[in-house]
């Protein structure tokens, strides 16, 4: 968005920001409502939530899984991170990406980790099928230098638009909603920023209001009301006048509390002038609300929702799944050609977010007792760690004290214990209406 050369904000600068005129534009524009707009920054920050929830990696080959698990730990070349800590921060930014411009470019050099970089920086097209980027990175000749770049790279990435190479070691992937052979689509976001822009010029002139509400004003009304040539005549001598507006002046500077003493004729009124309380009416917000909510989807509904509504849920999860269908096949092709895993990697996220816990919680107990589940699977979504619960389960059963601690005394799958008292169901030998036992 540009400013007038005097400062002030132009028809024309609303315009500008409400119907961008490129794409580039666009995701320029969606990233300062994403960081500015309450509603759609934190929208986009739970849907990316919901969309890593429960991720892990995987080796893809079950034969490389131990050295799959063991390469996660290791540290990178410089030292500073590990290969897991890389696919952490490069997952999560790339997600983010993807949640607010519907596109996402990853760019890796060789043997160098990859990182998506942002859309209004790049110019990409796709005529044909045949793929073409060039990128304006922003960074500095001393901060590439800073970085340990050569001079020749140096010059090469602070000219501006550079046209990546894969034979110059410069590789990249394009993941975007827009129609093969046009290009990066505009985000999705674009359909709300005239309500966002709204929303801005609403809050801005509510805060001026209260801004205001910082200074009260009192009115001293002189005079009475004319209704006759005569009494308009005496009124002259009720007038405002210098003399007199300083003397009342002096009279009520510094009283700001308290309880003061005056003196007045009847044809003096004094006043406290307050902003209308209905600048702040909550009414007002309605429909800029209710257009953000149709933006946001199954989510947004959820949360301004004032009934439950058991529809959303499954809703919300076809769109993350759709998500996630999208992201998916595109960060593992990058992660496995950048970063070389062993075995190739494998993204995973899980859905128990989608669904009641307690209803999760009952389905997981039955598939573990029918056998379809492992107690690993139940102690994990438990949130426990299977490996330190077998390790504790083991140091149990070594303390001499076991049966005081640990053990109960009664199961009620099994009946007493051996050689312990009966502390609940029917006593033996005892009988009932249905018989003996």
């Amino acid at each position: 968005m540009t400013v007038s050369a005097e400062g002030a904000l132009r028809l024309s600068d609303l315009t500008a920001r409400e119907r961008a005129d490129d794409v580039q534009q666009c995701f320029r524009t969606a990233r300062v409502w994403r960081r500015d707009n309450w509603f759609v920054g934190s929208l986009l920050g739970m849907k990316a939530s919901f969309v890593r929830f429960g991720q892990s990696y995987r080796s893809a080959s079950r034969e490389k899984k131990s050295e799959f698990n063991t390469w996660l730990k290791q540290e990178t070349p410089d030292g500073r991170n590990t290969n897991r800590m890389v696919l952490d921060r490069y997952v999560q930014t790339s997600v983010d990406e993807f949640m607010l411009c519907d596109s996402l470019i990853s760019f890796w050099r060789e043997d160098e980790s990859p990182y998506p970089l942002e859309c209004e920086r790049c110019r990409y097209t796709d005529a044909m099928g045949h793929e073409v980027l060039q990128v304006k990175l922003g960074y500095t000749s001393q901060e590439l230098k800073a970085a340990g770049f050569s001079q020749q790279m140096i010059n090469r990435y602070s000219e501006g638009w550079v046209l990546l190479d894969e034979n110059k070691g410069e590789n990249f992937r394009v993941l975007t909603r827009g129609m093969v052979g046009n290009g990066l689509g505009a985000p999705r976001l674009a359909q709300v920023f005239r309500t966002c822009s709204q929303n801005e010029s609403m809050e801005v002139g509510e805060s001026l209001y209260a801004y205001l509400g910082r200074m009260v004003e009192r009115t001293h009304s002189l005079g009475w009301e004319v209704r006759t040539k005569d009494v308009g005549m005496r009124q002259q001598e009720a007038m405002w006048n210098a003399k007199r507006a300083k003397e009342i002046e002096r009279q009520w500077k510094g009283m700001v509390g308290g309880v003061g003493e005056t003196t007045r004729n009847f044809d003096h009124k004094t006043q406290i002038q307050w902003i209308d309380s209905k600048n702040f009416d909550a009414k007002k917000w309605e429909t800029i609300i209710a257009r953000l909510q149709w933006w946001g989807g199954p989510l947004a509904m959820m949360l301004i929702a004032r009934n439950l509504n058991p529809n959303f849920m499954p809703a919300f999860k076809a769109e993350i799944a759709d998500l996630r269908g999208a992201l998916k096949p595109h960060l593992e092709h990058v992660i496995n050609k950048s970063l070389n895993p062993p075995g190739g990697i494998s993204l995973e996220w899980t859905d128990e977010c989608f669904a009641d816990m307690r209803l999760m919680w009952d389905m997981v107990k039955t598939l573990v007792q029918q056998g379809a589940a492992s107690l690993n699977s139940a102690q994990r979504f438990a949130g426990l760690d299977p490996d330190r619960e077998a390790d504790l389960k083991i140091t149990e059963a070594d303390d001499p004290q076991k049966d005081k601690k640990f053990m109960p005394l009664f199961d009620m799958h099994h009946g007493n214990r051996p050689g312990k008292q009966n502390n609940g169901g029917r006593t033996p030998g005892v009988e009932d209406k249905g018989g003996k036992q």
